[in-house]
């Protein structure tokens, strides 16, 4: 009998605790507004100042490089 009680008390503390822990984790799921990957800038044509090579970039942090001279361009 006493091999039975212990069991069963931890059957029980086992499930609480996955319980508690699927709780947190979907509740901390739900808070999230910026959930969606975040989207891209689109492509645009930008022309390097340096060597006048035409070419499309997608900013990063309003910069881009230029694949003719390897330069830093800052957006328009």
């Amino acid at each position: 009998m006493f091999p039975v009680s212990v069991t069963f008390i931890v059957l029980v503390v086992i499930n609480l605790t996955v319980g508690i822990l699927l709780y947190l984790w979907l509740k901390g799921d739900q808070g999230r507004s910026d959930s969606s990957p975040p989207r891209l800038k689109a492509a645009r044509e930008v022309r390097c100042p340096i060597c006048g090579h035409e070419y499309s970039a997608v900013p990063i942090d309003d910069l881009t490089v230029c694949p003719s001279c390897n330069s830093y361009n800052r957006g328009e």
